[in-house]
């Protein structure tokens, strides 16, 4: 069920994204810095206020992410900020050590201590019997692969928010409407459903923001954006009119992909689920050497392990503690964004604030931001009041 929810996922966020990004892609021309300074706003405010069951928390870890986003020199004046004399933080804190730290080395280091000694006790899963699910349970699941599916292209056009968000949001919403809440947590299929078709919808929907006005929807899609530029390849409106080849030959092997992977992935599951057998003393070390391994060859610079591993304890403790580390990664790729836009707007105005309101499209965003903003609230007095 998890495979073929995540191909219907997939394959409905490619649908989306070949519907809404050429459009989208004309309305990039009318956006200035002002609106790209409005839209960071916006996409730190979405990734603090869903990210975390305790905003406070999502804010102070988006809080570290704009700090470390000032290190390096002044894009205005070339000022040193916070390098500490290091010419390797002279273009900022390197974005891959500090992913690979806090999703990769701080699950190592989490597998490693006595409380994870295994991921599974036992003799671990035995697959036996069919594959595929029942036609009568996947009939069941459409009503919920649909809205799962929506729920994730929405959330992956969202700036900064990404395929954990839009999987529990997914998940929440199915079981608020499912007949069996109580089965959620126990192996039901809707729920399994719910979460892989939303996170696999994300991949569609980050592209469009990604493709049409070149801001990240993730941190995977940042160092996309930086494998376009090095081709010449610049989003915005050319790359669906002067490059409009190469860019639908890029959707339609997205298309390609989430066949594939549907194919082999319910194939191989019945041998890769031996993985979920190896112990996690084992496991850990292996991660930490291949994580080591890869940051070294990004740069060659040993400055780059060590900033892994600083980030791998980092994570390793913000997980311990609950502190979401995705806001603390997207507010280190839309840090810059922020600054040189707002900082931009404010020579352009004279330092005048106004300006964000007196465009339209600016004006709208702002809106957006107060939404996104009145939501939580919304949320949380509605939870009460259901309660009472």
């Amino acid at each position: 069920m998890a495979t073929l929810a995540s191909l219907f996922g997939g394959l409905f966020s490619v649908i989306v994204l070949i519907t809404v990004a050429p459009p989208l892609s004309t309305v990039a021309l009318a956006f200035g810095p002002q609106e790209y300074t409005v839209l960071a706003i916006f996409g730190l405010v979405t990734i603090v206020g869903v990210a975390s069951d305790q905003p406070i928390k999502g804010v102070l870890s988006a809080a570290l992410g704009l700090i470390l986003a000032s290190v390096g020199l002044d894009a205005f004046t070339g000022a040193q900020r916070f390098t500490f004399g290091q010419r390797e933080l002279f273009d900022g804190v390197p974005l891959l050590p500090v992913l690979i730290g806090l999703f990769s080395v701080s699950q190592a280091f989490n597998l490693c201590v006595p409380r994870s000694a295994g991921v599974l006790t036992g003799k671990g899963p035995q697959l036996q019997g069919r594959n595929l699910p029942l036609w009568s349970d996947i009939k069941r699941c459409l009503r919920t692969l649909l809205r799962s599916s929506v729920i994730g292209s929405v959330v992956g056009i969202l700036p900064g928010a990404g395929t954990s968000i839009a999987s529990f949001i997914s998940y929440n919403e199915a079981r608020r409407h499912s007949s069996t809440p109580e089965n959620f947590g126990k192996g039901e299929l809707e729920g399994v459903a719910a979460s892989e078709s939303a996170n696999n919808a994300v991949t569609g929907g980050t592209l469009i923001p990604t493709l049409t006005l070149g801001i990240p929807g993730n941190a995977v899609t940042a160092v996309f954006i930086g494998g376009l530029t090095i081709h010449g390849l610049i989003p915005g409106p050319s790359l669906f009119t002067q490059h409009a080849e190469t860019t639908y030959t890029l959707i339609l092997s997205l298309l390609l992909a989430n066949v594939l992977f549907a194919i082999l992935g319910l194939w191989l599951c019945r041998y890769l689920v031996i993985v979920t057998k190896v112990p996690g003393a084992v496991l850990g070390p292996m991660i930490l050497v291949f994580s080591v391994i890869g940051t070294y060859a990004l740069r060659n610079e040993m400055f780059d392990v060590w900033l892994v591993v600083a980030f791998g304890v980092v994570g390793y403790f913000m997980e311990r503690w609950r502190y979401p580390a995705a806001p603390l990664v997207i507010a280190l790729i839309l840090g810059p964004i922020l600054e040189v836009n707002f900082r931009r707007s404010m020579q352009i105005s004279h330092w005048d604030l106004t300006t964000f309101f007196t465009r339209p499209l600016s004006l709208t965003l702002c809106a957006l931001v107060v939404l996104a903003l009145a939501y939580p609230l919304w949320s949380q007095w509605r939870r009460r009041n259901n309660q009472k």
